[in-house]
């Protein structure tokens, strides 16, 4: 985990695309909009991420003050929503994995079966009713860019992790 918060800061300190008094100015935006919940210090990596992705996003999608106001609470909230969700997933897995080493009874599974799928649906649900709100606050041209947007950030942001993971082995290597 350690290595992975270094990677993404080696990896935010190596965006030169971001000034660093920009995404200054963007974190406290972010933050006045949607408060960090853990203090700066552990978490500074990923806010400093997040910064960068609101950033981007907001220029990108060429959002208004108002689209900005309305729309990174309710994209916060998805997030959330969406990692608490996951965390409940891997408990329920985390004890259905017990109970196969145990040899639990096929009822008892099933039940628990039950559980994660009950919980997938209500993830699903979750995720369609936010992005139906979030999608109300933009224009169909901007959705269409979110939609980009999200996958291209992401798929970007593991290529950098790769890359710095590559030049650390081959410096070692060296």
């Amino acid at each position: 985990m350690k290595k992975t918060l270094l990677i993404l800061s080696l990896l935010l300190i190596s965006l030169s695309v971001m000034a660093q008094t920009r995404m200054t100015v963007m974190l406290h935006e972010y933050d006045s909009l949607c408060p960090p919940e853990f203090p700066p210090p552990e978490h500074r990596e990923r806010r400093m991420l997040e910064a960068v992705r609101v950033s981007r996003m907001t220029e990108v999608l060429q959002l208004s003050n108002d689209q900005i106001s309305k729309f990174f609470p309710k994209l916060k909230q998805l997030e959330e929503n969406q990692r608490e969700l996951r965390n409940k997933h891997r408990t329920l897995v985390a004890q259905l994995e017990e109970m196969m080493a145990r040899k639990a009874k096929d009822r008892d599974l099933k039940a628990k079966l039950d559980s994660i799928d009950k919980l997938q649906k209500e993830t699903f649900k979750n995720m369609e009713k936010i992005h139906q709100e979030l999608d109300t606050m933009l224009t169909v041209q901007q959705r269409a860019l979110w939609r980009i947007f999200d996958q291209n950030f992401d798929e970007e942001i593991r290529r950098m992790v790769i890359q710095v993971k590559e030049k650390r082995y081959r410096r070692i290597r060296q």
